[in-house]
């Protein structure tokens, strides 16, 4: 069986995984368990996976999203912590993470206007 570590697939998921599983522990945008900590905890681990992923494939799309999503619920479970200079620091990242991915989409919409 291949390790998680060189399959790039199940790496994905595995992030995937912790983000959903860091929204049931705490996040505060949606029902969840009241484990804040846990939920940053676990937001944490797919905000690491997902970075790694993009340091190797920089130009996906879709792996921006994930990560630009997993960065904004982390950001905001940040926020509702009462760490904000933290939060701040997490969600302009998302933003920078996001932006490339608005650019092309706006480049897209206008060769096509």
């Amino acid at each position: 069986s291949q390790d998680a570590g060189n399959n790039e697939g199940l790496m994905r998921e595995t992030a995937r995984a912790y983000r959903k599983v860091g929204e049931v522990q705490g996040y505060g945008r949606m029902a969840n368990l009241g484990d804040q900590s846990g939920g940053i905890k676990s937001l944490r681990k797919s905000e690491a996976i997902l970075t790694s992923l993009l340091e190797k494939t920089p130009g996906d799309e879709a792996l921006r999203v994930e990560l630009g999503t997993t960065l904004e619920r982390l950001g905001n479970e940040l926020s509702n912590a009462g760490r904000n200079g933290e939060a701040k620091g997490v969600l302009e990242r998302a933003v920078a993470v996001l932006e490339p991915v608005q650019l092309e989409t706006a480049r897209v919409a206008r060769a096509a206007a």
